[in-house]
């Protein structure tokens, strides 16, 4: 938006006009910058999501090795069957990444 309008209006004399394109070509270069940060943005966000991905596995495993745990030690302290201790639990849910 900036850009057209800094295009559009150029100035009339010779000194207006080297000030414009000075303005213009820095309004570029931000815009060239910007583009920039945005790509190495949106590529780290997706190699955060991918590494989330990776280690998904890893949280599910302990969240079943802590669950058993409990149920071991709620199942000795309550001196009942463990299936029944297993009611206590609370239920996981996956959350879709994206």
């Amino acid at each position: 938006m900036k850009i057209e309008k800094q295009k559009a209006n150029m100035g009339k004399t010779g000194r207006e006009q080297k000030a414009a394109t000075l303005r213009l070509a820095a309004l570029e270069q931000e815009m060239s910058d910007l583009r920039s940060q945005y790509s190495s943005n949106k590529e780290t966000g997706l190699a955060l999501i991918r590494r989330a991905d990776e280690v998904k596995p890893l949280w599910e495993n302990l969240y079943r090795l802590k669950g058993s745990i409990y149920n071991q030690a709620r199942a000795r302290k309550l001196k009942a069957d463990v299936e029944a201790a297993a009611a206590e639990l609370p239920v996981y849910r996956v959350h879709p990444s994206v």
